[in-house]
């Protein structure tokens, strides 16, 4: 299946993005995890979560989830656990998970790819029982209203049009209270005119570039540049 080609490659610039975006994740979150939190990771991708969660909570017990059995390998060598069948998409859950397990739940661009605003409810309905009482899921995702097309152009895969109301609307029908919500341009939420303006200029300028070059020449860097200030939304919920 696709997933398991799935680029695992680095480079340099979203490693600079992980290392500037995500412990401003944590942030959000610290305060109520215990010294040694339980996680549940949906959809690992290359690890870049992982690698900064573990610098501010090294003994943190760490499980994942992943439709890639390559990744789930990955997360493995890395000191990750991998639920019972965790190569697997989701919906459903994996059975032996126990119920209040996880103080948090990570899910970092995943929610775009479910395929309907249906199986994103089962999924979120589906993640209650296995949060703790304080519990916390953290949702990052593209904001469709600032991506427009390039939503369905970065990933075909991208199924379930996401914005940031419409993902708090979702999670209060499932049963959650919204405890945080932010918008992102690339590592940054400050500045929020600048970014905006610097979006337009990149998108305006390296859309230019693909479109006289016919989306051939060196299309998949110059398309990364296109969307590298795209707006995303980060959501922090817990259950009711």
């Amino acid at each position: 299946m696709f997933y398991d080609y799935y680029d695992k490659t680095t480079n340099p610039l979203r490693e600079w993005q992980a290392r500037h975006l995500y412990p401003k994740f944590i942030k959000y979150i610290a305060k109520e995890l215990p010294e040694n939190p339980s996680v549940l990771e949906i959809g690992y991708g290359r690890g870049d979560f992982h690698k900064i969660f573990s610098k501010f909570y090294p003994k943190a017990k760490y499980n994942v989830i992943d439709a890639n059995a390559a990744i789930c390998k990955l997360a493995e060598e890395n000191g990750a656990n991998i639920c019972v069948d965790g190569v697997t998409m989701i919906p459903p859950l994996p059975r032996n998970i126990e119920n209040e397990s996880f103080d948090v739940v990570v899910m970092n661009n995943v929610v775009e790819h479910f395929l309907n605003c249906q199986i994103a409810s089962q999924a979120l309905e589906e993640l209650k029982p296995i949060l703790k009482a304080s519990g916390k899921v953290v949702i990052f995702f593209p904001d469709y209203l600032d991506w427009k097309t390039d939503f369905f152009e970065v990933d075909y895969s991208h199924s379930f049009l996401t914005t940031r109301y419409r993902i708090n609307r979702l999670l209060f029908d499932c049963g959650y209270d919204v405890v945080k919500n932010d918008y992102f341009r690339s590592a940054f939420n400050c500045f929020r005119l600048f970014f905006w303006i610097l979006a337009r200029i990149n998108n305006l300028v390296f859309g230019f570039i693909l479109h006289v070059t016919g989306n051939v020449w060196k299309r998949n860097l110059l398309f990364k540049c296109k969307i590298a200030f795209n707006r995303q939304a980060l959501i922090v919920a817990q259950k009711k």
